[in-house]
């Protein structure tokens, strides 16, 4: 029994490691491509900011959610690496409860002192967050099928 539940959750691991993943580049071409295809505006301030939930979309770009129906696409002027394995976000404003670009920047417990400063702020609705996810899942799923192609053509 031990055996059987070892086999699967080593081949639960093995399935999630292989797995496609879009490259941070590719996922960022996505990103500004979606922007400027859907002519999304650029905010330099957002007033009223409150951070309910945020997902890394690349070691550059970042989903905020700060409430029902108000999503942010925030990039960051660097990479920061250290979002990737943190257990969570704290996002330092200037100016009271404004988000602003330039001057607010957001970090992680365990990467004190290291801050990754806002770049640009977009505004999302809850319909094109979807799309964008929507686009995002349809892009891995057609690396995953021309990866399957490739392996597939491969002699073996």
């Amino acid at each position: 029994m031990k055996s059987l539940l070892l086999v699967l959750v080593v081949g639960t691991l093995l399935t999630g490691c292989a797995s496609s993943r879009l490259s941070d580049s590719e996922m960022e071409s996505l990103i500004e491509n979606y922007i400027k295809e859907n002519a999304i505006e650029r905010k330099h301030t957002v007033p009223s900011f409150k951070l309910i939930s945020y997902s890394l979309l690349s070691d550059q770009y970042l989903m905020i959610r700060s409430s029902l129906s108000r999503y942010l696409v925030v990039k960051l002027f660097t990479s920061c690496d250290s979002l990737n394995s943190a257990p969570g976000l704290v996002i330092k404003r200037q100016f009271g409860s404004s988000l602003s670009e330039g001057t607010d920047y957001v970090f992680t417990p365990d990467s004190i002192p290291y801050k990754c400063t806002i770049s640009q702020i977009y505004p999302f609705t809850k319909e094109q967050y979807k799309d964008l996810q929507s686009v995002i899942k349809t892009e891995i799923e057609e690396k995953e099928l021309l990866e399957e192609q490739d392996e597939q053509t491969q002699p073996q």
